[in-house]
C-alpha cells in the first residue's frame, strides 16, 4: 500500500470523526439555552476542520478511483498543497472571528465588522488574501520539484516564504488580545483555558506548516507527512479539549445552582388551583412600592409549591423573610460578573446561563414558579429584541409553569412595551395599595 493511499484512508477516518461532531454541536447548538456563544465559537472551529478535511479527502479519493495515486508531474500544481494552504488561512480567519466575537459581547455581525475596521486585523486578513493570490496565479509556489531521493516534493518562492512568516508574526496579535481580554470578560472567562489551547494549537499548526515549507523548498525534503500528523493530532486534541470544558462548565453551573434547594417534602392537602397562573406581567410605577403586594402574592404561591424568583442583591427581596422560606430559590442578577462567594449569582449579560439555570431548576420542581423581580435591568442592559426571545423561549420551554415578570413599563416606549407585553396572557397592575387584573386572556 503507497503512501496516498495511508494517506486517503487517514483523511477518510477523520473526515467521518469530524462530520459526525459537527452534526451532534449542531443539534446541540439547537436545544441549549446555556453557553450559546461557547457552542457558537465551538461550530466556528469545527466547521474549518471538517470543511477543509472533507475536501481533501474528496480530492483523493477522486485521484485514487481514477489514476491509484495523486499526480504530482514536475513543474505542476500541487492542489494538496494549495488545500493545506486554504486551511492555514481558514485557521487565521477564524482565530481572528473568535477574537472579534469576545470583544464585541458574542454578536456575530459586529464581530465581522470588526474584523475589518481594527488595523492589525485587518492588515493580516488583507495580506493573508495578497498571499492566497499569489499562490494560485504563481508559478514559482506549490509546484512539484524533484528531491535528492528520486521523488518530488512541492516548493515555494522566496517573496511567499517571507509573506508567509509576516502573516505568522501577525497571527501573535490575536492570540494576545485573547491572553489579554479573555480573563477579564464575564462571558468567556470561564473557558479560558480551552480558547488559549485552541489559539496556541493555531499558531503551533502555522509554525510547523512554515517551518515544512521552508524546509521542502531549501533542502528539498519531503515532510509533508509529518507536517499532516501534527496537524491532525493537535486540531483532535483542541477541538476535544474545548468540547469536555463546555460539557464540565455545563455541569458545573448547573449544578452549583440546582444544589442550592433544600430536599424537603411538601404536602398538597387540599390544594386549591390557583387563579395566578400562566403568563402573568406585573406593570409597575417606579415612584410606588410594589415589594408588600408582590410578597402577598409569593406568600401564597410558596405554601405549596417552590418559588424561583430571581432577583437583584440589592433588592428589599434579598433581605425579606417569606412565610415558606424553605420554598423559595433566590437567584441574584448582576451586572459586575459572578460574585466568588455566592453559588447562586449569575451575570445578567448571559442570557442563556439565566435561561438554563432557571429551566433546570423548573424541571426539577415541576410545580414551580418564576417570579422575574425588577426586570426592566435585564432588558436595559441585553436589549429588547434579545429580552423577547430569551422570553419566548423561556415560556415555550416552561409551558406548564407560571412565570411572573415584574416590569418597569414607563421605561420602555410604546413599541417596547406592546413587543414585550404580547408575550404574556395575563396583564396586571398596581393600584391603591393591591394588585389589580387589566388583561386575562381566559
Amino acid at each position: 500500500m503507497n503512501q496516498d493511499i495511508l494517506t486517503f484512508v487517514l483523511l477518510s477516518w477523520v473526515s467521518s470523526l469530524y462530520i459526525s461532531l459537527f452534526l451532534i454541536s449542531i443539534l446541540q447548538y439547537r436545544v441549549v439555552t446555556l453557553f450559546r456563544e461557547y457552542w457558537h465559537l465551538l461550530i466556528v472551529i469545527i466547521f474549518v476542520y471538517t470543511a477543509s478535511y472533507a475536501t481533501i479527502t474528496s480530492f483523493y479519493t477522486l485521484n485514487i478511483a481514477f489514476f491509484g495515486k495523486i499526480p504530482s508531474p514536475v513543474g505542476g500544481k500541487s492542489i494538496p498543497g494549495i488545500l493545506g494552504l486554504l486551511l492555514a488561512s481558514s485557521l487565521i480567519w477564524t482565530l481572528t472571528y473568535i477574537v472579534s466575537f469576545i470583544l464585541n459581547d458574542a454578536k456575530s455581525k459586529e464581530a465581522i465588522k470588526y474584523m475589518f475596521r481594527n488595523p492589525f486585523m485587518a492588515s493580516l486578513l488583507i495580506l493573508d488574501l495578497i498571499f492566497l493570490f499569489r499562490i494560485f496565479v504563481s508559478t514559482e509556489d506549490s509546484v512539484y520539484a524533484p528531491s535528492p531521493h528520486g521523488d518530488v516534493t512541492v516548493v515555494y518562492s522566496d517573496l511567499s516564504i517571507a509573506m508567509s512568516s509576516v502573516i505568522i508574526a501577525l497571527v501573535s496579535y490575536p492570540i494576545f488580545i485573547l491572553y489579554k481580554r479573555i480573563p477579564k470578560n464575564q462571558i468567556f472567562k470561564h473557558i479560558y483555558t480551552p480558547l488559549m489551547i485552541i489559539a496556541i494549537m493555531i499558531f503551533l499548526q502555522l509554525i510547523v506548516g512554515e517551518t515544512t515549507i521552508i524546509l521542502s523548498t531549501k533542502l528539498r525534503l519531503s515532510l509533508y507527512p509529518v507536517m499532516n500528523l501534527i496537524y491532525l493530532f493537535t486540531s483532535i486534541f483542541g477541538v476535544g479539549y474545548y468540547y469536555k470544558e463546555l460539557i464540565n462548565a455545563y455541569k458545573i453551573y448547573t449544578s452549583s445552582v440546582t444544589s442550592l434547594e433544600k430536599e424537603k417534602y411538601v404536602k398538597h392537602i387540599d390544594k386549591q388551583p390557583s387563579v395566578i397562573s400562566g403568563r402573568i406581567l406585573l406593570k409597575i410605577d417606579p415612584e410606588v412600592s410594589y415589594h408588600p403586594m408582590l410578597k402577598e402574592w409569593i406568600d401564597a404561591l410558596s405554601k405549596d409549591q417552590k418559588v424561583v424568583l430571581v432577583t437583584s442583591p440589592i433588592s428589599p427581596f434579598a433581605r425579606s423573610s417569606f412565610e415558606n422560606e424553605d420554598n423559595i430559590i433566590r437567584i441574584f442578577t448582576v451586572t459586575v460578573g459572578m460574585m466568588s462567594h455566592s453559588g447562586n449569582t449569575i451575570p445578567i449579560t448571559n442570557l442563556s446561563l439565566v435561561a438554563n439555570t432557571i429551566v433546570n431548576l423548573a424541571m426539577k420542581n415541576r410545580d414551580s414558579v418564576i417570579v422575574f423581580d425588577n426586570f426592566i435591568d435585564i432588558v436595559t442592559i441585553n436589549g429588547v429584541k434579545d429580552v423577547y426571545t430569551f422570553l419566548k423561549q423561556l415560556a415555550e420551554i416552561l409551558a406548564e409553569n407560571t412565570i411572573i415578570v415584574v416590569l418597569n413599563w414607563k421605561a420602555l416606549s410604546e413599541k417596547e412595551y406592546a413587543l414585550l407585553s404580547s408575550l404574556f396572557n395575563k396583564i396586571y397592575t398596581t393600584s391603591q395599595g393591591k394588585i389589580v387584573r387589566i388583561k386575562d386572556d381566559f
